[in-house]
């Protein structure tokens, strides 16, 4: 973490106060294997630091934390700290990071549980709005730019480590939306679904990405032409193989079907 310098109290590098460069204030993260590159984590650390002595920038040791995770059964390994001028930066259990609370034991209760307290707080909001008899649009569109984009912020990463109690209650904060509203809102597995495919869409279109390689191309059930794998969601599939008449169970000739993949796949058993 970075911080604005004050050109008016801080020394430029010619040593006369108020002749140094302004610097935005920017997020860094370093990341780093400790069990094999615990001194390439430390040296990295260092270079950070002299880079930022040599382009007159500041570290925010009070903002700056550390995080181990640490998947092993016997926690036992004593790691070496790491300083930034001299001063011992401190290690946490859990930060928050773009938007997003990153634990220790890489779960997300304590992120949904944020998630879940403000939007409840603000459906207050709502139900005012609600008394003063504005029209369902209106409430529509308040609901989705003050709680639906708390509801789905970077849901594409937590959404799917997630427990069925945690999206439960994150799903209740959304009935009670559309009983206030009385219009019927986006669930939030639809609306994770949809942001997949989307993201899925502009990496296969990217062949510059890194993972555009774990993308492939299956053949549509009935048909040969070919779609993208997450190119429909659960219910189009659905739709697609009632109007192709397509088995579910058991066929004719006794081929049984799989609908075990995931989701917007369609794969016939072997």
């Amino acid at each position: 973490m970075f911080k604005r310098v004050n050109t008016r109290k801080v020394a430029g590098p010619d040593g006369i106060y108020g002749r140094v460069l302004k610097a935005s204030a920017f997020n860094t993260i370093i990341f780093s294997r400790l069990t094999t590159k615990l001194r390439a984590y430390l040296e990295e650390t260092k270079r950070l630091e002299n880079w930022c002595q040599e382009n007159n920038l500041l570290l925010n040791i009070s903002k700056t934390k550390e995080l181990i995770v640490d998947c092993s059964k016997k926690q036992v390994c004593h790691y070496q700290p790491v300083r930034i001028n001299g001063t011992t930066v401190e290690r946490v259990d859990s930060f928050r990071y773009l938007g997003v609370h990153i634990s220790q034991d890489l779960s997300w209760s304590r992120h949904t549980n944020s998630l879940a307290k403000k939007a409840c707080q603000r459906l207050y909001h709502l139900r005012r709005l609600r008394d003063f008899r504005l029209p369902s649009k209106v409430l529509r569109n308040f609901y989705t730019c003050t709680i639906g984009s708390i509801l789905t912020g970077n849901i594409t990463v937590w959404f799917v480590n997630s427990t069925k109690q945690i999206r439960q209650a994150l799903q209740r904060v959304v009935r009670s939306a559309e009983h206030i509203t009385h219009m019927e809102l986006p669930d939030l597995q639809t609306i994770y679904y949809r942001r997949c495919q989307t993201k899925a869409r502009r990496i296969v279109k990217d062949p510059t990405h890194p993972n555009n390689r774990f993308f492939s191309l299956l053949s549509t059930p009935g048909s040969g032409a070919r779609e993208s794998v997450v190119g429909r969601s659960e219910s189009e599939w659905t739709q697609l193989r009632e109007k192709r008449h397509v088995p579910t169970q058991r066929g004719a000739r006794g081929t049984k079907t799989n609908r075990s993949c995931s989701p917007g796949l369609y794969v016939p058993a072997q």
